[in-house]
């Protein structure tokens, strides 16, 4: 992909980021002694995230090495899976395979923040806080 391909797709980038409302923090009920998160509760936290996280993930390959991009490719197809149509026995066989794969992209995520912007990278740390959650749900 060319840097002239990246720039012109800049304002579509721009108009995704405007369109995803970042939701009230929920996450902290997570840590109340009182209350738990099931998956499909994380999931309704993730999806709408998620529109942001996967074409991310996709531009970050062009600077991961292959084993990353195998990662990264992992995350994205089980991400669509459960954010899509996946039944009970589907979400905890991706949750399994979820947690093989998040340790190599979570780095990707957090890198990527040094060159998006503010409301972009709130977005990008509900993806990492919600998917490290992921990880302990399982």
């Amino acid at each position: 992909m060319s840097m002239e391909t990246l720039l012109k797709s800049s304002a579509e980038f721009d108009a995704l980021v405007k369109s995803i409302k970042l939701s009230e923090d929920v996450m902290t009920r997570a840590f109340s002694r009182d209350f738990t998160l099931s998956v499909d509760d994380l999931l309704q936290k993730l999806c709408p995230y998620w529109r942001l996280g996967k074409p991310i993930l996709r531009i970050a390959k062009i600077f991961t090495p292959t084993k990353v991009d195998k990662a990264i490719d992992e995350i994205i197809a089980i991400c669509d899976k459960l954010c899509g149509d996946a039944n009970p026995e589907e979400k905890s066989a991706l949750l399994e395979k979820f947690t093989l794969y998040w340790p190599m992209v979570k780095p990707v995520l957090e890198g990527v923040k040094v060159f998006t912007g503010a409301k972009a990278d709130k977005i990008i740390d509900e993806i990492i806080k919600t998917c490290d959650l992921l990880c302990g749900v399982n």
